[in-house]
């Protein structure tokens, strides 16, 4: 089979499109997953709430196990929109559109021949 004259140019909107519908219905049809995502939301309620964005908090006590930028994000979500459940859920929804993104500039600058 011949990769050079196959036009896959309709993959990559192809997947991103697929990609919204499915976090738009995940975002639409779910709560937050216990255990992880509430308490990540825990932790960003904290910062919110206390106003003390440089260290975050869970339960009172330093919540040092994770980088704090995805607290920042729900945070600056919730300034924007107001403080939401959906938005926790949209975050790592964009990070995905990003990685994926990412993935085909990648594959776009190592392999520049194909179309």
């Amino acid at each position: 089979m011949h990769w050079e004259k196959i036009n896959d140019s309709w993959i990559v909107p192809f997947v991103f499109v697929a990609l919204l519908l499915i976090c738009g219905v995940a975002v639409l049809t779910r709560g937050l997953i216990p255990i992880d995502e509430t308490r990540y939301v825990g932790v960003a309620w904290e910062m919110w709430s206390q106003h003390n964005f440089l260290v975050p908090h869970l339960n009172g006590k330093v919540y040092a196990h994770k980088p704090p930028l995805l607290f920042w994000l729900i945070c600056l979500g919730w300034w924007v929109t107001g403080v939401n459940e959906w938005w926790p859920r949209v975050v790592p929804g964009l990070f995905s559109i990003g990685a994926l993104v990412l993935t085909a500039v990648i594959g776009r600058t190592l392999w520049p021949e194909r179309a």
